[in-house]
């Protein structure tokens, strides 16, 4: 019986060491599996310039600056409403620039040296420095509530600075620990499909001034050439008070020699980056007639004098908003030169400076003003 009790009791303690041994080598395995799920999780973070969402609720720390950090919920979006993921460092809510933006349908260009942000539609509408409370909004400095910040090499902008960038741009709430948009437009229209359609039935949206003396000076506008019908200097325009009085017929025919340059989001001097985006586009055009027109399409579009869309002239400048379920339509993100026939030449996207329709896709919808900067 003695022996029978000792080898029980020995085959007990191997067994007891055996499920000890078992557990450890488990507690081990699951330490290892959430260190790599933070570390593929940090990677994500850093990889990513839009991120399409997380999905953890760890509770993790942020090994440069030893500060809690707790990262909440993924990125939503339906057709009524966008909900982005919050951080929590410090008190502070945090919102991801890079998911916002996606939400807005904004882009952002950084410098090199991670510093200076640039963001807009088409054009760069607003500038942060990383770190700094000074900030610009269509070329007008504002302070803000809080500096943006750079965590785990992604940017984000503390909650309190985001009616002081995007109080006309957008509407949101906190819900939980979610930033929640609401969607402002009921449309799918984006900037890849906006040309993407026929006029539609009826009078044409667009129309010309009837006694503009170009009307008839431009007859084709196709890929490759521009024809002339009579001479430029068709007619006398009249002077408007404070409007230069400049060959509009030659603008034009600069304008469309650039047709194919590509478009580069906050294009910096053309003849630096052979680049234009589309306010640096007609800024450029118009300055080599003596015209000088503010960087910002929104800036440009306060410029000269307003006219209604069915009295438009050659060299008029038009103004669309940007499309995006989450922001306004109020709001100028774009701009172009009317060029006659219901046609405008600008830039945006994979085609670089090209012609396109105002009558035809979803300009229409998209259309703001015009305004008369010269004669």
């Amino acid at each position: 019986m003695v022996g029978t009790k000792r080898t029980i009791a020995v085959g007990l303690s191997f067994m007891m060491l055996i499920l000890l041994l078992s557990a450890c080598a488990t507690a081990d395995s699951n330490d290892t599996g959430q260190k790599n799920t933070e570390k593929s999780g940090q990677t994500a973070d850093k990889a990513s310039t839009s991120a399409k969402g997380g999905t953890t609720k760890a509770q993790s720390k942020d090994g440069a600056n030893g500060k809690d950090v707790k990262r909440i919920g993924m990125l939503q979006v339906t057709d009524k409403e966008a909900r982005i993921p919050t951080r929590l460092v410090q008190g502070r809510i945090l919102v991801p620039l890079g998911e916002l933006l996606q939400v807005i349908g904004y882009q952002m260009t950084i410098s090199e040296d991670n510093k200076e942000i640039w963001i807009g539609g088409i054009d760069p509408l607003y500038k942060l420095t990383i770190g700094s409370n000074k900030a610009e909004r269509e070329g007008e400095t504002l302070l803000l509530s809080e500096a943006p910040v750079i965590e785990d090499e992604k940017v984000y902008l503390p909650e309190s600075t985001l009616i002081d960038l995007f109080e006309r741009d957008i509407r949101y709430m906190e819900d939980g620990t979610d930033l929640k948009l609401s969607a402002l437009t009921d449309d799918d229209i984006t900037m890849d499909n906006i040309e993407d359609g026929d006029a539609p039935e009826g009078p044409p949206f667009f129309g010309e001034d009837p006694d503009d003396p170009l009307k008839d000076s431009i007859m084709d506008v196709g890929p490759g050439k521009l024809n002339q019908a009579g001479s430029t200097n068709g007619g006398i325009r009249t002077l408007a008070a404070g409007l230069p009085n400049i060959d509009i017929a030659a603008l034009i025919q600069t304008a469309m020699k650039y047709r194919g340059v590509p478009y580069l989001f906050g294009a910096g001097p053309y003849s630096k980056t052979r680049r234009f985006d589309c306010s640096s586009f007609t800024q450029y055009v118009f300055g080599k007639y003596g015209v000088r027109l503010n960087r910002v399409s929104r800036n440009q579009g306060t410029q000269g004098i307003f006219v209604g869309r069915a009295n438009l002239q050659k060299g008029d400048l038009v103004f669309f908003s940007v499309p995006g379920r989450f922001k306004t339509d109020n709001v100028i993100g774009h701009v172009g030169i009317y060029i006659g026939g219901g046609n405008m030449i600008h830039t945006y996207g994979a085609g670089g400076v090209h012609v396109s329709s105002m009558n035809s896709g979803s300009w229409s919808k998209r259309y703001i003003r015009a305004r008369r900067v010269a004669y």
